[in-house]
């Protein structure tokens, strides 16, 4: 009865923030703007304006900072998601296409075309690293800190391609046979979405390059995109004159409109969400005091429950669903999170003695 309680009361606060926690985000090279709206597509705002010859946008959802390239001049910029503190991240001698964000460890991977360099900085442009040479106009950058893998896909050789993040281990997952233009991971599945110019498709294949499928195939000329695992949905910007913004499921269903930009041109996109929106009603009990850290988290959290010797613990998702569970625990405990999706979780502690407790847990 105790489980079923907390499944209503998720379902039920969940429901009415979720639009709220998302943000979708991308450059209207037209109107020289970075712009946001909600997922439905409402509240459409400037958040970077006079911003010339706009690419690729990546987002740093722990700092809430929005990156983007600067096509031709070897520029990357940054501007805070209320609009405030646009910064000149670096200014390289070739021109830059991608751009992918570490926030956990404060690092930005970035691709110079010109040279054939994938490299790395710190997030203020300093303390630059080469992590790998040679490679032929990447369109398609993403990093797998989990893993500790570098993903890349290379428009002009239609190959993906991965490396450890110290550059070693290079290895080709997939020869694609088309031009791909953009890609993301879904970590705990080990799944690579991209999208590929040739054929105009937004298509998916496991980390070792097998069960290729396409999702998206209709005919229109596909860019940027992203994934959003929370909502379980994959969100795409169609490229012209009359740029849009389209939405599917995850396997390509349910196809509708969000956004046309009817006379504008739109470029790099992402998604945001903000775990920090998620109403979760934390218990307290004063038999015990539960502590959990880090939180937010990225791999692991240590749960520290006094004065328990002993307690049950499970770990529910928004929708409700158990997703970890370990019964008959000692006080002092560290779970594993690195398999979940990033987004908010109720951690539910139970000591038949002392009762139950519910605290409110961010992955990232």
């Amino acid at each position: 009865m105790k489980n079923l309680l907390l499944i209503c009361s998720l379902c039920i606060l969940t429901t009415s923030n979720m639009q709220a926690q998302h943000l979708l985000i991308w450059a209207d090279v037209t109107n020289k703007a970075i712009k946001t709206s909600f997922v439905d597509g409402s509240n459409i705002t400037s958040i970077a304006s006079t911003q010339t010859s706009l690419r690729r946008v990546r987002v740093d959802h722990i700092n809430q900072r929005i990156y983007w390239t600067e096509g031709g001049s070897g520029k990357i910029k940054a501007v805070d998601f209320d609009g405030s503190n646009v910064t000149d991240i670096l200014n390289a001698s070739s021109n830059i296409a991608m751009v992918a964000i570490d926030a956990t460890n404060n690092r930005i991977f970035y691709t110079e075309t010109g040279t054939g360099l994938i490299m790395s900085s710190n997030t203020d442009g300093t303390n630059i690293q080469t992590v790998v040479s040679g490679t032929a106009s990447v369109q398609g950058l993403a990093i797998d800190l989990i893993n500790n893998h570098l993903y890349w896909a290379e428009f002009d050789a239609m190959t993906i391609k991965r490396v450890d993040l110290d550059g070693s281990n290079q290895v080709t997952v997939l020869a694609t046979g088309t031009a791909i233009i953009d890609m993301h991971l879904d970590i705990p599945n080990g799944h690579i979405y991209f999208s590929e110019r040739t054929n105009n498709k937004i298509q998916r294949v496991n980390f070792d390059g097998t069960n290729l499928i396409d999702l998206i195939t209709t005919n229109d000329v596909k860019g940027a995109f992203a994934i959003d695992l929370n909502l379980s949905a994959i969100y795409w910007v169609g490229e012209g004159n009359n740029g849009f913004i389209n939405k599917a499921n995850l396997d390509g269903s349910n196809q509708s409109n969000v956004i046309l930009a009817t006379g504008a041109t739109l470029a790099g996109f992402d998604m945001h969400f903000d775990p920090t929106l998620v109403s979760i009603e934390e218990s307290k009990n004063r038999s015990f005091d539960v502590e959990l850290y880090p939180n937010p988290g990225y791999d692991k959290v240590k749960i520290s429950a006094s004065p328990f010797e002993k307690f049950d613990l499970k770990i529910y998702n928004m929708s409700g669903t158990l997703v970890r569970e370990n019964l008959n625990v000692n006080s002092e405990t560290e779970v594993d999170i690195n398999g979940l999706h990033a987004g908010v979780y109720a951690v539910y502690l139970y000591n038949y003695q002392k009762g139950a407790v519910t605290k409110k847990l961010i992955k990232y």
